[in-house]
């Protein structure tokens, strides 16, 4: 049999559960427009590349070569020499703070803001 203090318990553990659901939607990212993609291999910066215009950048990972698409204010892998291609179906990203991550590759390209705050989550803010 449940008591009031057992329901106050079910019930404010439901609220923190659905508020953290809630908060993975706004956790991330920044406010402002994309003005960059920042592109790594091996845990390297590679490059900082404007998202106007268009670009393709290749880049040597440790399976191979990756290939990395930037128009129109995003970005994108289209080409990526690991074995699943997860990282090529991820599409295309605009918001900063996005990332795709090619992880056999170790390659991986993060959208920044034209704003100061280019904190990748909360806990690193």
């Amino acid at each position: 049999m449940l008591t009031n203090y057992d329901r106050a318990l079910i019930y404010l553990l439901l609220f923190f559960v659905l508020l953290s659901f809630l908060g993975t939607f706004y956790v991330g990212y920044s406010s402002g427009k994309p003005s960059e993609a920042v592109i790594s291999a091996n845990g390297i910066d590679i490059g900082r590349f404007a998202v106007q215009g268009e670009s393709r950048i290749r880049v040597k990972g440790a399976l191979g070569e990756s290939e990395i698409v930037i128009k129109n204010g995003r970005a994108r892998i289209v080409a990526s020499a690991c074995p699943r291609k997860v990282c090529m179906h991820k599409g295309w990203i605009d918001k900063p703070g996005e990332v795709v991550i090619c992880g056999p590759n170790r390659v991986m390209v993060r959208i920044v803001g034209d704003q100061e705050d280019e904190s990748v989550d909360a806990v690193s803010k």
